[in-house]
């Protein structure tokens, strides 16, 4: 096993961030780690108002490792699947140990990073808490804070952490999320949000997502907290969902901002030039086949998009979520 990288300050993050990088480029040059070399034939913004990002990478479709068949949120792990303790240790950039929110005897797992084998941008990875521990791809308090950490902590604001639940784009049902690297800014980072309640917006367009801003970084535990309440809640009544975080304005401030995109109906993973995770939700968008990188417009994707994600009752869904939020302050404040 490589040497674990302890994370005791978010100075710390740096060297995680220059030993993911130069790993991931060594690994991409010099290993048979992935299915195909990052080949990105074409990169455009399109036209209109949120400026979406598409990039041409055919590879991605013909080669990507077959989706599993998910039948619900709430799966539980299958260890004769194929899963991230069967991948090669050529596939490993690194192991870590988040000591942020304790002494070097804290609970917290180790934290493995892999490559995707299949990537979609520089230096993407799977971001994988407790790989032996054989989680379901239901995420955890601790993951969610631990997203919130590693994106607070590198330098390179192009980072960008998502994660896709089982029946919402998840292909493999281990606990996992993704880190992907854009430079051009995404239109979610400055979206028009509203507040429904203390610390959470909602976003209504181009998909209805609930937003958390977080203003100051020693809040992110009560945040996590809440993002935690809210999955939870998603996964008692079968909700899929996506998650992204990533730097953005609020406020004119600059912060992190944790994205929650509900769905109203498990999504079956196919390999098509377009699918609405967590990537496409936030403006980046990978597209797979020559012909519809041509031909996709602003108005085709947001329509693909509503389609994808369903009718959500809005309404019911905020005030269940105000209302579960409301309960955790209070009982926060009675401790």
């Amino acid at each position: 096993m490589s040497e674990v990288l302890k994370i005791q300050k978010l100075a710390d993050f740096k060297a995680l961030e220059k030993q993911l990088n130069e790993r991931w480029l060594e690994l991409e040059r010099d290993s048979n780690a992935f299915r195909y070399k990052l080949n990105v034939q074409k990169r455009k913004i399109l036209d209109g108002k949120l400026h979406f990002i598409l990039t041409l990478n055919t590879d991605r479709t013909l080669l990507r490792r077959k989706p599993q068949v998910i039948t619900s949120v709430v799966q539980p792990f299958n260890q004769n699947a194929f899963n991230f303790n069967k991948v090669d240790e050529c596939e490993v950039l690194l192991r870590c140990q988040n000591q942020l929110n304790g002494d070097a005897n804290s609970t917290h797992g180790i934290t493995t990073f892999l490559v995707n084998n299949s990537p979609i941008t520089k230096c993407h990875s799977l971001i994988c808490p407790r790989l032996t521990e054989n989680l379901s791809q239901s995420i955890t308090k601790e993951c969610i804070e631990f997203a919130i950490d590693l994106i607070t902590g590198l330098e390179d604001h192009g980072y960008r952490i998502g994660y896709n639940s089982l029946g919402a784009f998840s292909s493999v049902n281990h606990l996992h999320l993704h880190l992907i690297h854009v430079t051009e800014k995404m239109y979610v980072e400055d979206a028009e949000i509203t507040p429904i309640s203390d610390d959470i917006y909602r976003m209504d367009f181009p998909a209805f997502a609930l937003c958390l801003p977080i203003f100051h970084w020693r809040d992110k535990g009560v945040i996590a907290s809440k993002i935690s309440k809210i999955v939870e809640y998603f996964r008692q009544e079968s909700i899929p969902h996506n998650i992204f975080w990533t730097y953005g304005t609020h406020s004119n401030q600059n912060l992190v901002k944790v994205f929650i995109f509900p769905r109203n109906r498990l999504t079956d993973k196919i390999s098509s030039s377009f699918n609405a995770a967590f990537c496409e939700l936030t403006g980046f968008v990978p597209i797979g086949d020559a012909e519809a990188y041509e031909q996709l417009s602003e108005d085709f994707i947001i329509d693909c998009i509503s389609e994808a994600m369903g009718e959500i009752d809005k309404p019911k869904l905020v005030s269940e979520i105000t209302k579960l939020i409301s309960n955790e302050s209070l009982n926060s404040s009675g401790e």
